[in-house]
């Protein structure tokens, strides 16, 4: 599945192998139904144009912004998202769901692009 982080610099990249959280899913049986966007690298301000499904008008959140816009619009059940500041559960919360933060290095990030070594987790 082609993952480009939304810069250019990735434009038509391909991972070789899923992350390991993907690989988790898959093998408990999840059906991975495709991806949402970001914004550039999961971290520049200028970002992919995702609305809030319940007002448009309102901003969805931060880089994680395709993950709760999706499930908030009922395109999906449940979506990942990865956070180094609040760039998951704001998106939750300004969607009206629930975002879910487990302990720093409690889910491996291998296969994730990481932004900030010490912050970075993946939800």
């Amino acid at each position: 599945m082609p993952t480009q982080f939304n810069s250019p610099l990735y434009d038509g990249h391909f991972p070789e192998t899923d992350a390991a959280s993907v690989r988790i899913l898959r093998h408990a049986g999840a059906l991975i139904v495709g991806k949402t966007t970001t914004t550039e690298f999961a971290a520049i301000h200028v970002g992919p144009k995702t609305h809030n499904p319940h007002d448009p008008l309102r901003t969805p959140g931060g880089s994680s912004s395709g993950s709760g816009a999706a499930v908030a619009d009922f395109q999906a059940p449940m979506a990942l998202g990865t956070q180094t500041g609040g760039s998951l559960i704001r998106p939750a919360s300004f969607n009206g769901l629930y975002g879910f933060k487990p302990t720093w290095n409690s889910v491996s990030r291998e296969g994730q692009k990481i932004y900030a070594l010490m912050y970075d987790t993946l939800r």
